[in-house]
């Protein structure tokens, strides 16, 4: 055998330490993506959220004018 060549016990730990290790990163990868999912409903929530700021903003901004075009015309 040469210098390079491994056991059987060797390979099968290595092998036997690579699914451990496949193992944990499917678990890492699983938490990323529900991460990631998380992420675009909240960012979601976020944009409705700006919607109906904007939308209120705008009606505070035309009920500020309105009074005063009611108050130049009663002034």
């Amino acid at each position: 055998m040469d210098n390079d060549a491994y056991s059987i016990k060797e390979l099968v730990n290595m092998i036997y330490d690579l699914k451990i290790e496949l193992a944990k990163t499917q678990t890492l990868i699983q938490k990323y993506n529900g991460l990631r999912e998380k992420q675009t409903r909240y960012e979601s929530v976020q944009d409705e959220i700006d919607l109906r700021l904007k939308t209120v903003e705008d009606c505070l901004i035309n009920k500020k004018e309105t009074k005063k075009i009611i108050s130049g015309y009663w002034a």
